[in-house]
């Protein structure tokens, strides 16, 4: 199993500097409320914005399965509710999560919430004894983004893992300082892809891809008002940012369990800082950075209505994909930015994987709140928060991954439901799953 999260990093919502200026490395501790489920009690949750007591409001959370998951919650003997699972609360402008846990039934009572966006996940896997009624380890997870105005009570419904198919299973979007390596360092960056089924499957013009909103915060220039429609969207993202592997069919096989590693520059990256890595065993990279090409190393072929950016390995406000081919240029555009850039459909159907996750800035949230929801639930039921207080960079040993959900015969099965829950910070393993 892999670690549990430690450090997180993020950007401002809507800064064209940001990524030029790199990221820092944050320190956040997640505290817990000391509440007893349904139990009430009086809290003092101060806010950034002034509100007082006076607009004190409950909340009330109930967590089930998917009704899809009836069976399951069957099994579990989970029929009224996810029992005695951690719930995840911060609201927006806050620096700091807070932790609670459902009772028996899957209920939790907080009295004493500022009114404001919040954004709220659960994550839950069985017991070792529920997972023998299962016959292997399960996952299931969910998340929401909501208003609170006043008392409220939610249903928060958790879906179960969905163990097939190629995923998208670490993104390594730490850079080192900037003054330690004369400027930003994006080369020694790289996205793994992971065979998560029982079959061969097959690179081959596969497409890794960017979708819109790049950054999802609602402001003057990008308001959500603008985007909500292709948010929303079931049959399929939209992007104008795409890479495509090389290969015409058959050349490029990943065998179930194993993973492939997509760097910008193949390269030994150790020399330029030694906390960097050694990716001239990559097997295929972007090229175009400030190294020369790896002439070993397969490069991946530029496919989008623009070139790819070195930059969008970091996984910041940002909605990646794994999609069969698609050729972006051919394609009728689907939807206009605020700018007038046009945006392709990456159709619902050619997906194999999306991971969404957004920065979240305590300081500046309240000016420029996330938009609901940030991609279709059907993709991804939740982003994952990166946490940030200033610009800088992050540790660049760390690197996103996705949790070990259990071995079925020697191969690794990763947890695949929720980017809130599936992904963890941990030292950066490319090319294997620890």
């Amino acid at each position: 199993m892999r670690c549990e999260m430690t450090d997180v990093f993020g950007c401002f919502p809507g800064s064209a500097t940001c990524l030029s200026i790199g990221l820092q490395k944050a320190r956040v501790l997640v505290l817990a409320l000391g509440i007893t489920a349904c139990g009430g009690g009086e809290r003092q949750l101060t806010g950034p914005d002034g509100a007082g007591p006076d607009s004190f409001n409950s909340l009330t959370v109930h967590l089930a399965l998917e009704p899809s998951d009836s069976e399951l919650a069957d099994a579990l003997g989970w029929a009224e509710g996810v029992p005695h699972t951690e719930v995840h609360l911060l609201r927006n402008g806050s620096a700091t999560w807070e932790v609670a846990t459902v009772d028996a039934k899957g209920e939790l009572a907080l009295d004493g919430l500022l009114p404001g966006r919040y954004l709220l996940y659960a994550g839950r896997r069985p017991t070792a004894e529920e997972a023998v009624s299962l016959g292997q380890m399960r996952a299931f997870g969910g998340g929401r983004t909501f208003d609170l105005v006043g008392d409220a009570e939610i249903d928060l419904l958790l879906g179960s893992d969905r163990a097939s198919g190629l995923v998208i299973s670490e993104v390594n979007g730490a850079t080192p300082p900037p003054w330690e390596v004369d400027g930003s360092y994006y080369d020694g960056l790289y996205i793994e892809i992971f065979n998560n089924s029982v079959t061969t499957r097959f690179l081959d013009g596969l497409v890794i891809g960017v979708a819109y909103p790049y950054g999802t915060y609602d402001s003057d220039h990008t308001p959500c008002s603008v985007s909500q429609t292709v948010r929303s969207d079931p049959s399929g993202l939209f992007t104008r940012w795409a890479i495509a592997f090389p290969g015409a069919g058959g050349e490029h096989p990943i065998q179930p369990g194993e993973a492939r590693v997509v760097a910008i520059s193949a390269i030994n990256h150790t020399p330029v800082h030694p906390e960097l890595v050694d990716l001239s065993g990559a097997d295929f990279e972007i090229g175009g950075g400030r190294n020369a090409d790896n002439p070993a190393v397969p490069n991946m072929l530029q496919r989008g209505l623009e070139p790819w950016y070195a930059s969008f390995f970091l996984p910041v406000n940002s909605i990646l994909f794994l999609s069969d081919p698609i050729d972006l240029q051919s394609q009728p555009i689907a939807f206009r930015g605020t700018d007038g850039s046009g945006y392709v459909r990456a159709v619902a159907e050619g997906l194999h994987d999306v991971t969404a996750f957004k920065a979240i800035w305590p300081d500046r949230n309240l000016e420029y709140p996330p938009c609901i929801p940030m991609v279709h639930s059907s993709f991804d039921r939740y982003e994952g928060g990166l946490f940030e207080i200033g610009f800088g960079v992050s540790d660049p040993t760390q690197s996103l991954q996705r949790v070990l959900l259990r071995i079925d015969g020697g191969r690794p099965v990763l947890d695949t439901n929720t980017s809130a829950v599936d992904f963890v910070f941990a030292e950066q393993t490319p090319g294997r799953i620890p």
